[in-house]
């Protein structure tokens, strides 16, 4: 949905030119340190069978359903249609050689379906012909194909999970690209059990990419989202969705966020700017509506929250800790023979500094009540701490910690674990 788009560099069929309004605004974040991700997507009607001019008061807004009706649109006449093909490659050289000076990553197409292992040997068509074009133009570029919808590991290899790139490892092709995407969630259940697998899931997709030749290590969800709508729509498809607070939004969006950050994947929240599906309340805004000629927009709560994980994850990779939480039985919010456990991450910073994230996993109410916490002990083995202090996501706040140095490593003692996201800083 952006003017980069080739229906929209290629107004007139032979004459290819970027939008300075569109232009400007990727130069401006490019100087100001964003690493841009071009993706290079859609069909153009000029180069259709039957030639037509879309009506340009409605392709702004339109820019999925406005194809060809036949199946899978643009994809097919881009493998069936010749000139629809060399069209497009040469709208990809154009674009690599104008933004190589400001763009590494480029995407070959978004969300090419089916995910499949058939959808994919289709699509193994135009990656064949777009990596030479992209590479004699920069040979430095970084190639990631078109990131699939899911990514869950199912027994049957030819459905949605890992096919659609074992079909491009199949190719010999996952050796010839630099990053893999995927968009692995759209407002899943706290209880869905690919959100619940996803840590080990991705484990084994990423040694699999390996085994297949992949050399990267670049991985990237490039979509994701939870919603939350006010009111709740009902709309089929949406009516029986689990119904997500704002602030349940947040947390939950938090939590994955430090998986992703945990796993070595960026993470691309979608869509930040989208106020005005009120049938899914998806941005980092609270839904607006079209009524006037400028809508005020408000950051939600994981605007904020997203804003202090990029900046205590900054330079922090994930590791595995020797980290052990005892429930403190006496503790205050900790009923007789409790033994909820708490789902934790270790990070390690550049200067060495040790970061430990955890929470209350599963459900979380509205306003994460008193009684929806644990009383912990947390003990780090084999790591001397000069000092800790703990970071409250949710509410943007950091304490000091007493942290008592034992001979078997450091302790802390008394933490109360939230359904949202607490980080412990170990100094030194």
């Amino acid at each position: 949905m952006s003017l980069f788009q080739w229906g929209y560099v290629e107004r007139q069929k032979g004459e290819l030119r970027v939008d300075s309004s569109a232009e400007a605004a990727l130069t401006e974040a490019v100087k100001n340190g964003v690493e841009v991700i071009l993706c290079l997507d859609k069909g153009n009607w000029h180069y259709a069978p039957t030639p037509n001019s879309p009506d340009r008061t409605k392709d702004l807004m339109e820019t999925y359903s406005n194809n060809p009706g036949t199946p899978h649109g643009w994809q097919t006449m881009l493998l069936e249609h010749p000139p629809q093909l060399e069209g497009f490659l040469n709208y990809v050289r154009f674009m690599v050689r104008h933004f190589k000076d400001r763009v590494r990553y480029f995407e070959i197409w978004n969300e090419w379906g089916p995910y499949s292992y058939e959808g994919a040997s289709r699509y193994v068509q135009l990656l064949k012909e777009a990596i030479p074009v992209i590479r004699s133009e920069y040979p430095q570029a970084k190639i990631i194909p078109a990131s699939p919808g899911w990514l869950q590991s199912v027994p049957d290899w030819n459905q949605h999970g890992f096919s659609f790139f074992r079909a491009l490892a199949d190719a010999g092709l996952l050796s010839q690209v630099d990053a893999l995407g995927f968009h692995p969630f759209y407002d899943p259940s706290h209880q869905d059990s690919y959100l619940l697998s996803f840590v080990d899931d991705f484990r084994r997709f990423k040694k699999f990419v390996e085994q297949q030749g992949f050399k990267g290590n670049e991985y990237f969800a490039s979509e994701w989202d939870f919603f939350t709508a006010y009111p709740h729509s009902d709309l089929r498809g949406y009516v029986e969705r689990e119904k997500h607070s704002e602030m349940q939004k947040a947390i939950y969006s938090s939590r994955l966020s430090i998986i992703f950050a945990y796993l070595g994947i960026v993470n691309l929240w979608n869509e930040t700017f989208q106020t005005m599906q009120t049938m899914r309340g998806l941005s980092l805004f609270r839904n607006t509506f079209s009524n006037e000629m400028i809508c005020p927009t408000q950051p939600e709560v994981f605007y904020y929250m997203a804003r202090t994980l990029s900046t205590i994850l900054a330079d922090a990779r994930g590791t595995d800790l020797p980290v052990t939480l005892k429930e403190v039985r006496s503790g205050v919010g900790s009923g007789p023979g409790s033994s909820r456990v708490v789902e934790h991450y270790g990070f390690v910073r550049n200067g060495g500094e040790k970061l430990i994230a955890f929470w209350l996993p599963g459900y979380t109410d509205e306003n994460g009540r008193d009684h929806a916490y644990l009383t912990v002990d947390l003990d780090v083995e084999g790591v001397s701490s000069e000092g800790a202090s703990i970071v409250d996501v949710l509410n943007g706040v950091e304490k000091p910690l007493k942290a008592d140095r034992m001979s078997r490593g450091t302790v802390i003692r008394k933490l109360k674990v939230r359904s949202w996201p607490l980080i412990v800083r170990l100094h030194g």
